[in-house]
């Protein structure tokens, strides 16, 4: 049984991490072993456990931290996973890709790494260019939609990429789990009466997510009183978007509940999926939304058109537009028919693109191909 470890770098849980593990369960059934490969992320090392899935602390940190020792920790890195018998590494987000890239060279391992953002390299394009380096070198690049491998080819002058240097895999959640009842209990512990039409929004606290947009967006709705927008996740941001919501008066509508692991439970007592970023790769939180048959209402960034069909699931809103998203919001508040069309054909274009096995499968096919 050949054995595919994924790497990743962050020490807090997010969509990425979130795609490691279900596509590490779902390994064995494929002849395949999974491991995962971390600097310290205790939310993979738990869901691992629980899972029996190996997991294992990549030594280095401090070397891998800084470009200056990067050489260094492609030695160490190197001595690791020969030692770890990996017939495929599996890195996951911009940092490992090119982290590893050289690693898996000397390893003479194959090498696959799956993009999940554009943001990373909105921040500094230069960083397009080590992408395209890792390619040349032998690394498999995937994106998880179509729209960030269009912006990746265009994203550098020179030595640009093709369309052919990417493999596009949609991200895929498993639809069972997402087909949850109504948690009365659940609904009644966060203080929801039984006629509040709740909003929720899953994500990391983190600027790019630009809460400070929905929480405007929400001041600005009728009957607030009736409304409830749960704001799930957390991050380096929290305290800025606290204080929008007390600024605002807003204290008894919006619910600050962190991070939560029961995510289904949540979508499932909820009405609407809200997310207000500027960017965005294929968001794992709409999947799971649409996935438990809720309408949305986000912005048009990323991939995003590739999961909300507009006015049929849910609405897609400009970026940095509180009125508009405002007016969208209260559009799914006003019509309860829109509400229940906008839900079904959500959870049907759940079914038909974004189910984990067509994710599987197409990452069973790279991984076949890499041998």
């Amino acid at each position: 049984m050949k054995k595919i470890a994924h790497f990743i770098d962050t020490i807090v849980p997010g969509g990425a991490e979130k795609l490691i593990i279900d596509i590490c369960r779902n390994l064995k059934e494929h002849d395949y072993q999974p491991e995962v490969f971390h600097f310290g992320n205790p939310w993979l090392v738990e869901k691992c456990a629980q899972l029996n899935i190996p997991c294992s602390l990549v030594p280095g940190h401090k070397l891998y931290k800084s470009v200056k020792t990067i050489p260094l920790f492609t030695v160490v890195f190197r001595n690791f996973i020969k030692q770890r018998n990996v017939d495929v590494l599996h890195s996951h987000l911009f940092g490992p890709i090119t982290g590893s890239c050289f690693a898996t060279l000397l390893a003479r391992i194959p090498h696959l790494g799956t993009i999940h953002d554009t943001y990373t390299i909105e921040e500094k394009r230069n960083r397009a260019y080590l992408l395209r380096l890792a390619s040349i070198i032998g690394t498999k690049l995937v994106t998880v939609s179509e729209d960030m491998r269009d912006y990746l080819c265009n994203s550098i002058r020179y030595k640009k990429f093709s369309k052919n240097d990417f493999n596009v895999v949609l991200n895929g959640v498993d639809l069972n789990t997402y087909s949850q009842l109504r948690d009365d209990k659940l609904r009644s512990d966060l203080q929801l009466s039984s006629t509040d039409i709740v909003f929720i929004c899953v994500g990391r606290l983190a600027k790019i997510k630009r809460h400070d947009i929905l929480i405007k967006a929400f001041s600005k709705l009728h009957s607030k009183n009736k409304v409830k927008l749960l704001i799930v996740g957390d991050g380096p941001d929290r305290d800025r978007i606290e204080k929008l919501i007390i600024k605002l008066g807003l204290n008894k509508q919006v619910r600050m509940l962190g991070f939560r692991s029961d995510i289904p439970k949540l979508l499932a007592l909820s009405d609407c999926f809200v997310l207000s970023s500027q960017s965005e790769g294929l968001s794992y939180s709409i999947a799971e939304a649409m996935a438990s048959g809720l309408p949305l209402v986000v912005t048009d960034v990323g991939g995003n058109k590739e999961l909300v069909v507009n006015e049929q699931c849910g609405y897609l809103v400009p970026p940095n537009e509180p009125d508009l998203f405002a007016e969208k919001m209260q559009q799914i508040i006003d019509d309860d028919s829109k509400r229940k069309e906008f839900s079904l054909k959500a959870k049907k274009i759940a079914q038909e693109k974004f189910s984990i096995n067509t994710m599987i499968n197409k990452y069973i096919d790279i991984y076949r191909k890499m041998n």
